[in-house]
């Protein structure tokens, strides 16, 4: 009996939190511009807004002080990364949903890495911090998303027990 009642749960919650293309737009913009200002997830961070750093990864390689480069791949990458990061962790409540969002970050850094190691090398350096970041805007961007979604779901889903 508790099975059904947990799958019945489930199936409230799906059906309460279907997926919303817009929102998560809008979730990684905002989160985006949250690490355009704390560009590796962290306020004492040695990179700046005006590093021209796009998550976490300096694109002044060549000695530039400041180039637009970096912020339109940032918003770029921000946008883009909000959609399978919300598909995985969208299913999950709040609390273990952020934390399936900020591993879903560290599978983006994987990818981020991958093509950055294949194809813009000398985009590379610094490979922990990339992590953090990533890992921060994991969670941030699924944070977001959630708080936007929590009202509607609270009202529909009623936990059992």
């Amino acid at each position: 009996m508790q099975t059904a009642e947990k799958q019945t749960g489930l199936t409230q919650w799906s059906q309460a939190n279907p997926w919303r293309p817009l929102l998560v737009f809008y979730s990684g913009w905002i989160a985006g511009a949250i690490l355009l200002f704390l560009p590796q997830g962290l306020p004492w961070a040695g990179l700046n807004s005006f590093s021209s750093a796009a998550m976490g990864r300096s694109t002044n390689w060549d000695g530039e002080s400041f180039s637009m480069l970096g912020p339109i791949m940032h918003f770029l990458m921000a946008v883009l990364y909000a959609f399978p990061i919300i598909a995985v962790s969208r299913y999950w409540r709040v609390w273990r949903g952020v934390l399936i969002g900020s591993l879903a970050g560290g599978v983006c850094y994987l990818v981020n890495w991958l093509v950055v190691h294949f194809t813009l090398p000398a985009y590379e350096g610094n490979e922990p911090r990339v992590l953090v970041t990533h890992l921060a805007y994991g969670l941030y961007v699924t944070a977001i998303y959630k708080a936007w979604v929590a009202e509607r779901v609270k009202g529909i889903v009623q936990r059992p027990g």
